[in-house]
């Protein structure tokens, strides 16, 4: 009852900020000048991604070694408080999704922006391990389970024709997140300590997104008078007509769970969800056992983000042109190879060139392809429920990853056997894509 009088509030601000605003409605779109809003919800949503970032694996590779040093944990140790919370946070996600649906992310994402900045400046000042679980559970309830699905969502509501373009531009702010967050990090913790550096993370998520995601979140263009896409041009309507039976179809939670792509598509982005934070976790720590040093291996991970844009707009060109799914699935293939080729890395530049290509790959198949394949597969209105029903399976494999690398560490004093682990996953991953045909609505 509270949650719902909640939202209602939450709802009723956002209309009332609107009142007496004049906009880019259908009846007064002579001006082609005028920015479609959809625009800023794209910023809103890539400074609310660079926040984001400070809570993903990239981060928590940094101060992984420093922490467990300091309170002589295992790596298997601190993973369990990862694990968990991503796992708490894919429950999460259920409600989240439909909350998304049905009062927008504004609010959702306010909150949980700053309460993820609060719990980095509480986590500088943990002194056991119960302190650390409980803090980094919120953590990463905030990041994985509210953040990362409201992003997600809220650009697809907002575009049809330019989606994979908008996806693209939102994604921006979390590969440039995950390009600088680890470098201030490691810099930070090198010439203070972890701590330091994990408080500067809290204020850098309050200044960055706070105030934008407050100001300039709506829930969908239809909330304002407007259409996706904002005024089209002669060649974007055409391209809306010839979009229409696809992209406009939507479909809910019912219809999606008889279509067999559904489960497919599950399937391939779940283990996506395993390999990819397996991989960042371990990357750092790995490429140590192969003689590239921590602030080294803080760079290769920048660079690997960074590159991520060029993956970002390349993978969205490439599923315009050839089709989404096609595109799927000959990324997954290539990845798979990217993998079996880091046991050959034993040197820093091998490592830089490694990092570009994998984040070419990994940013066009995290940021831009997974979000437009189901918003293409379908549609808009139900989409955040259908997200909500997908993510508690991701988050599950996104903690299982980690986790399953510290304990092959663990037990093996080496990463050899789960990078060959990873490497096939992703050629199931392809497999299972080839087969999500594109639905029907019947």
């Amino acid at each position: 009852m509270l949650i719902e009088l909640y939202f209602h509030l939450c709802s009723f601000f956002e209309l009332k900020s609107f009142k007496d605003r004049t906009i880019n409605t259908p009846d007064n779109t002579t001006d082609t000048k005028t920015i479609y809003y959809g625009w800023f919800i794209v910023l809103a949503v890539a400074l609310a991604g660079f926040s984001q970032s400070a809570g993903t694996f990239p981060v928590l590779a940094v101060i992984l070694d420093p922490i467990t040093e300091e309170f002589g944990w295992s790596k298997t140790t601190f993973t369990y408080a990862t694990s968990f919370g991503t796992i708490i946070a894919g429950i999460v996600a259920i409600f989240i999704g439909t909350a998304l649906d049905k009062y927008g992310g504004r609010w959702i994402l306010t909150t949980s922006i700053f309460i993820l900045g609060l719990s980095f400046v509480l986590l500088a000042i943990v002194e056991n391990y119960l302190q650390f679980f409980i803090i980094l559970i919120v953590n990463r309830i905030m990041t994985m389970g509210i953040i990362a699905l409201a992003t997600q969502v809220i650009v697809s509501k907002w575009f049809i024709v330019k989606r994979a373009r908008a996806i693209a531009y939102s994604g921006l702010g979390i590969m440039l997140g995950n390009s600088v967050t680890p470098l201030y990090v490691a810099f930070v913790a090198d010439i203070y300590d972890w701590r330091m550096a994990l408080t500067i993370s809290g204020i850098v998520v309050f200044v960055v997104s706070l105030l934008p995601v407050m100001i300039l979140i709506r829930k969908e263009p239809e909330d304002m008078g407007l259409l996706p896409d904002g005024e089209l041009s002669e060649k974007d309507k055409k391209l809306e007509l010839n979009k229409s039976k696809t992209d406009e179809v939507s479909f809910n939670r019912k219809e999606v769970l008889q279509q067999p792509n559904f489960y497919f598509l599950i399937l391939a982005f779940s283990l996506l969800f395993l390999v990819g934070p397996g991989l960042c976790f371990h990357l750092i720590s790995y490429l140590d056992t192969q003689g590239i040093d921590r602030n080294q291996g803080a760079i290769v991970m920048a660079i690997w983000s960074f590159s991520g844009a060029i993956g970002a707009f390349f993978s969205g060109f490439m599923a315009e042109k050839f089709g989404t799914r096609k595109t799927i699935v000959v990324t997954f293939l290539v990845n798979s190879l990217t993998i079996f080729v880091i046991l050959f890395i034993n040197n820093f530049y091998i490592a830089i060139l490694w990092g570009i290509t994998q984040g070419i790959l990994s940013a066009g198949l995290f940021n831009t392809l997974y979000q437009l394949i189901f918003a293409e597969y379908y549609g808009r209105n139900s989409l955040g429920s259908i997200r909500g029903m997908v993510w508690p399976v991701q988050m599950v494999t996104n903690a299982s990853g980690p986790l399953f690398g510290s304990i092959i560490f663990d037990q093996t004093q080496s990463y050899y056997y789960m990078w060959i682990v990873f490497g096939f996953l992703m050629l199931i991953s392809a497999i299972a894509t080839y087969f999500a045909k594109p639905p029907i609505l019947h």
